[in-house]
């Protein structure tokens, strides 16, 4: 397409000129929420995990030498319930848990080796969100991964 409405004709400008609007409008949040429309911060106080040995066949290893954290909580190895796909386990961190889990999260990447009990394991991290009350019973689909950069 020409930039600039160059070599179109003028009921193609107009419509270009009404898709313009429409993009805009699309992009105007007011137009979808009457009252006025704040963004607030929000802390997270809940994860969920996803944990899997890393020391299993069939995990991809990177490029590049991952690091290495402790695992400040309970074991990894029976923490949590089996979930799909095979080998991993899932459980949710808050409360005390949590702030204690908080400042190493900063340091890990989605590449990080967690030590717990002298095995390696791999976490996938997901915030709970607020609406996310019943935190026992958040479910997931089995090719689905999370990952959380920071706090």
């Amino acid at each position: 397409m020409m930039k600039g409405g160059e070599g179109l004709s003028a009921e193609q400008e107009q419509a270009q000129g009404r898709v313009r609007e429409f993009v805009a409008d699309l992009m105007d949040l007011s137009a979808f929420e009457p009252a006025t429309f704040s963004w607030k911060p929000w802390d997270c106080t809940a994860l969920a995990v996803f944990s899997t040995s890393a020391e299993k066949g069939g995990i991809p290893q990177p490029d590049v030498e991952p690091n290495r954290l402790a695992w400040p909580l309970a074991g990894l190895d029976k923490l949590g319930e089996l979930v799909a796909p095979e080998g991993y386990r899932r459980f949710v961190v808050s409360g005390a848990d949590f702030e204690t889990l908080k400042p190493l999260l900063a340091q890990a990447t989605q590449i990080t080796r967690w030590d717990s009990g002298g095995h390696e394991h791999l976490l996938f991290f997901r915030p709970l969100l607020p609406d996310e009350a019943d935190q026992t019973r958040v479910t997931y689909s089995a090719d689905t991964r999370f990952r959380l950069r920071s706090f």
